[in-house]
């Protein structure tokens, strides 16, 4: 009998921890991101709806991003502009506390990408957590009172941007029954009138990302031609520079980075005037 009631107040014990560091942020107390982004937690996939998904809450996340002028952005954004973020976790029956998480990929919808990894300067209630993956997540700090969540972030270069997202609402009853999760993702692309020439006649997308052995080149080129194609390590070292043939039309070529340390890298096209840069996570 000892044994059997010591054995489940340590059950209750490690349940208590595991909700109560969730409570602060899955990406910052477990290390997993679960945004529904591709690849997010491997083949678990789990996001945030998976746990949280029995309660009475009808549970909208609105993600808005606005420019220093107030404008919401939609459809595109200005590299390198810095915008204004809130994630708002609407919900029914007065839930007790609130909490999310999103990601930023420089990628279309559904597809692997960097991470956009510029959040910055959160409300009280936000906290970042940058993972192993070289994926940087913004999520709640602690159980939020309130359903507001505000943060800056700063726009790549180039491309398209898919930020993948979930708001929760909880009951705060010391376990995941009774709240409620719902997933959400909106993608914008660069401003076409701020492309340079380069950006303008080829596309270029990079994945798996990250990635162990084989990286592959998605491109998409109005005509053939012959471009620069630089490997730079997170200090500005110049890894590898060489010439590569880019077919007209939409093409995919390998290239082995087996024998890469593990770190981050700069993979840059260029034309000997303007760039395209992506940014490569090697595991």
């Amino acid at each position: 009998m000892k044994l059997r009631i010591i054995y489940t107040f340590f059950t209750l014990m490690v349940g208590a921890f595991l909700f109560l560091s969730n409570a602060g942020g899955r990406a910052s107390s477990q290390s997993e991101g679960n945004t529904g982004a591709p690849n997010d937690n491997g083949a678990n996939n789990r996001t945030c709806q998976t746990c949280h998904n029995n309660g009475t809450f009808a549970v909208t996340p609105v993600l808005e991003i606005t420019d220093a002028g107030g404008t919401v952005i939609t459809d595109n954004f200005n590299p390198g502009e810095t915008y204004n973020v809130k994630m708002t976790v609407d919900a029914t029956n007065n839930p007790v506390g609130y909490g999310f998480q999103v990601v930023a990929l420089n990628a279309a919808q559904g597809s692997d990408g960097a991470a956009v990894n510029t959040w910055a300067n959160g409300s009280s209630n936000v906290q970042f957590a940058t993972l192993g993956t070289g994926r940087q997540y913004a999520e709640q700090s602690a159980l939020s009172s309130s359903n507001e969540f505000t943060m800056e972030w700063t726009a790549p270069a180039s491309g398209t941007v898919t930020f993948y997202y979930g708001g929760n609402a909880t009951n705060d009853n010391g376990n995941t029954n009774g709240d409620n999760a719902i997933m959400g993702s909106m993608s914008i692309d660069a401003n076409p009138n701020s492309l340079n020439e380069l950006e303008k006649t080829v596309t270029l997308d990079i994945f798996p990302n990250p990635v162990s052995n084989v990286l592959n080149l998605r491109t998409n080129a109005q005509t053939s031609d012959t471009y620069d194609l630089h490997l730079f390590d997170q200090n500005g070292k110049q890894i590898s520079n060489e010439r590569l043939m880019i077919p007209s039309g939409e093409n995919v070529a390998p290239i082995e980075v087996a024998n890469l340390p593990t770190g981050i890298y700069n993979l840059i096209l260029s034309d000997g005037k303007n760039q395209i840069t992506k940014k490569m996570v090697k595991l």
